[in-house]
C-alpha cells in the first residue's frame, strides 16, 4: 500500500488519507501514475479487500494468499522505485 501511495504522491495526486476509502482510491488510480494494467489493479484490490476483512472482521488470510500478496507488494515497490528514478530523480 505504501508503494501505491508513494507513486500517487510522486505524480502530484493528493488523496485525503483521513477520509474513508483512501486505500481503495490509491489502488484504483495506479494506472495513471504507473500505467499499471487493469488486471494488476484488480489483484491489488483483491489483496486490499482480504486485508480489510482480516483487520475488521477477523477473516483469516490463507498463507498462500499472504505470500502472493507479499510478492506482489515487492514487485510494485520495485516498479515504483524504477519509475521514480526514471521520472522523478529529484525524489530518488
Amino acid at each position: 500500500m505504501q508503494a501505491a501511495l508513494v507513486a500517487t504522491l510522486a505524480n502530484g495526486y493528493r488523496p485525503a488519507t483521513s477520509e474513508p476509502g483512501h486505500h481503495q482510491l490509491v489502488i484504483q488510480v495506479l494506472p495513471k501514475p504507473l500505467g499499471l494494467a487493469g488486471e494488476r489493479v484488480r489483484v491489488l484490490e483483491a489483496f486490499r479487500m482480504a486485508r480489510n476483512q482480516s483487520d475488521y472482521r477477523g477473516v483469516p488470510v490463507p498463507d498462500a494468499a499472504a505470500r502472493e500478496c507479499a510478492a506482489e507488494a515487492r514487485r510494485l515497490l520495485d516498479e515504483v522505485r524504477a519509475w521514480i528514478t526514471a521520472n522523478r530523480p529529484d525524489l530518488a
